[in-house]
């Protein structure tokens, strides 16, 4: 169990840093975001068992993995907001997972920590889309207010990142005892 518990948040962790990083060639995304979203959904697949926010997040970012998949052939105006809401929607219930966790372990330290950056993750993304529309209608909205979001963005997925490396190492499940050999079951 120890050993699936590490690998899976190790696969959470790699595949967030893998959907986060856009380095790109003449337009071409090089780290493919959906393999960061598959290393995602087979993490969470080993998370389930500890919290149902991991199975939502894990059916999400399979999702993810379709959205982007119909970005590359096709990428429709709008189609950018309903990746955004799936995107936000799956980081809302992996952070959720991490909190049931914390819970659990009764670490309200890391329950808050969690729950904070939950928020503040939803309320950046939102702001980053309201400005990108206003800056479609508005041009003096775009740079000044873009650079310190994206900052702001920035900042919150590292912290999204470590928290997900300390629920690696803090949250771990203790194994429950073996029960004791007792001869009369053996006669039942």
């Amino acid at each position: 169990m120890d050993h699936q518990w590490h690998r899976s948040f190790r696969q959470i962790f790699f595949g967030l840093l893998i959907a986060i990083l856009d380095i790109s060639i003449d337009g071409f995304d090089v780290i493919l975001d959906g393999i960061g979203y598959l290393l995602i959904a087979v993490g969470c697949a080993g998370l389930v068992r500890y919290s149902r926010s991991f199975e939502t997040a894990r059916r999400l970012a399979i999702v993810c993995v379709v959205v982007w998949l119909i970005e590359l052939v096709a990428f429709p105006y709008w189609f950018e907001i309903v990746s955004t809401v799936i995107y936000v929607a799956m980081m809302w219930y992996l952070l959720g997972g991490i909190i049931d966790l914390s819970k659990q372990k009764e670490r309200a330290d890391l329950e808050l920590r969690a729950t904070n950056i939950r928020y503040a993750f939803v309320g950046i993304v939102g702001t980053i889309t309201a400005v990108a529309f206003l800056s479609t209608q508005y041009e003096q909205y775009s740079t000044p207010h873009a650079i310190v979001l994206v900052l702001l963005m920035f900042a919150v997925l590292i912290l999204i990142l470590m928290l997900v490396h300390r629920a690696r190492w803090e949250l771990i499940p203790v194994p429950k005892p073996m029960q004791p050999y007792m001869p009369e079951q053996i006669l039942k």
